[in-house]
C-alpha cells in the first residue's frame, strides 16, 4: 500500500507540471512593455487609483485621512473616547502601530506603483496621442497626491519612481529621501499633469488641468513653512492659484448652491455639486464600508447618530 501511494504521488505531481505550471499571466499589467494598447494602459490606470479608495484596507475613504488632521489646531478628539490612535495624532505622540497611519501609508505606495506602470509604459503604447496624454497626466497626479501625503505624514520617505513588479533588492536597501528630495518630484509631477491633461476631467472622480494646477499650489504653498522654509514659493503658489481662478470657466469651477451641496443625495447630483470639486474621490453610502466618509459619521455627534470622535 505504501508504494503504490508513493507512486500515485509521483505521477500527480507529474501531472501538474505538464497540465498546472505552464502560466500565461494575461491579467497582469506590469513590467516593461507589458501594457499593449490604449485600454490597457487605461485599465492599468484604474488600478492606479485603487490604492486611494479601498476602504479600511487602505487610502482616503476612512477616518483615517481625519486623523492626519488632527495634528493642527483646528480639529482636535474627544479625549475621553475609544479611539487612542486619534488622540496620538492629535497629542503629536503617535506610535508605530497606529492603526490610521498605515491605511494611508499602504493606500499612498499602492497608487504610487499602479501611476509609475502607467508612467514607465505610456510611451510604448501605440494609439491616440491625446488620449495617452490624458492618462499619462492622471498617473502624474496619483503620483504626486501620493508623495504629498506620504512627505506631510512621515517627513523622510522611499522615493520609487520605476516601474516595480515587486519589492526588489535595491528596494530594500535605499535609504528613505528628505521632504526637500520629495517635494522635487511632486512639483515636477504636477507640472507634467498640467501639460497633459485637459481643461475638462474625463469623468467626476479624475483630475483635470485645473486640479493639477490647484494642487500645486498648495504644495507651493506648504513648501514655504516647515520643514522646506522656502519663501520664495509663496509668490509662486499665488501665482499657480491665481491660474485656477482665472480660468475656471473653461475648468469648470463654480460655487454651487448650498441646497444642492447638502440635499443628502444618495448618490449626489454631480451635476449640481461638481463644479465646487477642484478634486475628489466619488464615493456614496451605498459604498458599506466607506460610508463614514461620506456622511461624516466619524465627526457627527451621538444624538445625531454619529460617532463622537
Amino acid at each position: 500500500m505504501r508504494k503504490y501511494l508513493i507512486i500515485c504521488l509521483l505521477a500527480a505531481l507529474g501531472g501538474c507540471s505538464k497540465h498546472f505550471l505552464d502560466e500565461n499571466p494575461k491579467g497582469q499589467v506590469v513590467g516593461n512593455n507589458a501594457l499593449a494598447d490604449i485600454n490597457g494602459l487605461d485599465a492599468a490606470l484604474t488600478g492606479a487609483y485603487k490604492g486611494y479608495l479601498r476602504t479600511w484596507a487602505t487610502g482616503f475613504l476612512t477616518s483615517a485621512m481625519q486623523g492626519f488632521s488632527m495634528g493642527a489646531d483646528d480639529l482636535t478628539t474627544i479625549s475621553g473616547g475609544n479611539k487612542a490612535d486619534f488622540r496620538e495624532m492629535d497629542q503629536l505622540s503617535v506610535t508605530a502601530n497606529n492603526d490610521r497611519i498605515v491605511q494611508i501609508w499602504n493606500g499612498c505606495y499602492k497608487s504610487i506603483q499602479g501611476a509609475n506602470n502607467v508612467i514607465g509604459n505610456a510611451g510604448h503604447v501605440p494609439g491616440d496621442k491625446t488620449t495617452i496624454n490624458e492618462i499619462l497626466g492622471e498617473a502624474y497626479y496619483l503620483r504626486a497626491l501620493g508623495y504629498y501625503w506620504l512627505t506631510r505624514g512621515w517627513g523622510n520617505v522611499p522615493l520609487i519612481t520605476d516601474i516595480s513588479d515587486g519589492v526588489t533588492p535595491d528596494e530594500l536597501s535605499m535609504k528613505p529621501s528628505p521632504p526637500a528630495d520629495v517635494y522635487k518630484v511632486i512639483e515636477s509631477d504636477l507640472i507634467a499633469a498640467d501639460s497633459l491633461l485637459p481643461n475638462a476631467k474625463r469623468d467626476p472622480g479624475r483630475p483635470g488641468k485645473g486640479s493639477a494646477e490647484g494642487l500645486l499650489a498648495d504644495v507651493y504653498l506648504t513648501e514655504g513653512g516647515w520643514p522646506i522654509k522656502d519663501n520664495s514659493k509663496y509668490a509662486l503658489a499665488a501665482q499657480w492659484a491665481k491660474k485656477v481662478i482665472d480660468n475656471k470657466v473653461a475648468y469648470g469651477f463654480d460655487l454651487a448652491n448650498l441646497s444642492d451641496l447638502w440635499s443628502q443625495l444618495n448618490p449626489p447630483d454631480i451635476t449640481k455639486i461638481g463644479m465646487e470639486e477642484v478634486m475628489a474621490f466619488q464615493t456614496n453610502a451605498n459604498q458599506g464600508g466607506s460610508n463614514n466618509a461620506f456622511a461624516g459619521a466619524s465627526t457627527t455627534p451621538g444624538e445625531e447618530g454619529g460617532w463622537d470622535d
